[in-house]
């Protein structure tokens, strides 16, 4: 994040107006639900929501993942294509250049992509992420709903984390498939030749099952920001319009 950033994001905290004692509610694992999970780049989809898609897919829930780059990285988009089956869920490859998404491009993509098919339930890394392509995501979201208006009024967003901490109103227990979701992630061979991104996430969730009021010794959990997706668009606006978002 840019020092020209601090005003913006201040005024987008502001209008969250979360109490002292922050207290996330239990995520009912969706059920027959229709989930649109955006990821910036190959393995995104795995460290934010990772959890939440192998519990919803387990759910019978119809799960597709929209990739806005491939990290530079052709071999992640080979990887992508041999974990999205494993995982039970279908991808979109869009092969914007990193650093340089063009939401009005990638919008109007996923737009046609989907046809009738309407999501209930958008993931997708939270406005604050600390990633030029993280943030810019919501840009894309902004402009898909631009013309696919239904979209809207009939999905909720749930915001994860990659990088950077949230402010989460939703907490998921993900302990019984933290494994397999730390497999899986191993799968990305590239990304993972850098950084051990299985160690930084399942330490990531670790600290996140502060979350967690069940008893138990130890858990993992998914940290999510849920608003109906027109309330989460408005809050955008508290960091800038669309174009604001693009590489801050």
């Amino acid at each position: 994040m840019q020092p020209g950033d601090i005003a913006a994001a201040r005024n987008l905290i502001a209008t969250m107006r979360f109490s002292e004692v922050l207290e996330p509610v239990a995520l009912d694992i969706p059920v027959n639900k229709r989930i649109l999970v955006i990821a910036p780049h190959p393995d995104d989809e795995l460290l934010g929501a990772g959890g939440l898609i192998i519990l919803a897919e387990k759910n019978q829930c119809d799960i597709k993942v929209v990739f806005l780059t491939n990290a530079g990285k052709p071999q992640n988009r080979i990887d992508a294509e041999r974990i999205l089956p494993k995982l039970g869920v279908t991808g979109l490859f869009l092969e914007h250049p990193v650093r340089e998404i063009d939401p009005q491009s990638a919008g109007r993509q996923i737009a046609a992509e989907l046809g009738s098919w309407t999501p209930d339930i958008v993931c997708l890394p939270f406005i604050l992420d600390d990633h030029p392509d993280h943030r810019t995501t919501s840009a894309v979201l902004r402009e898909l709903c631009e013309i696919a208006v239904d979209v809207p009024t009939r999905a909720m967003v749930l915001a994860y984390q990659v990088y950077s901490t949230l402010i989460p109103n939703v907490v998921l227990d993900i302990s019984d498939v933290i494994d397999k979701k730390i497999s899986l992630l191993s799968e990305y061979e590239t990304q993972s030749s850098g950084r051990d991104w299985g160690h930084y996430c399942r330490g990531m969730n670790a600290f996140n099952s502060r979350f967690l009021y069940a008893r138990r010794r130890s858990g993992f959990a998914e940290l999510f920001f849920m608003l109906p997706c027109h309330e989460y668009l408005k809050l955008c606006l508290a960091y800038g319009e669309p174009r604001d978002l693009v590489a801050r």
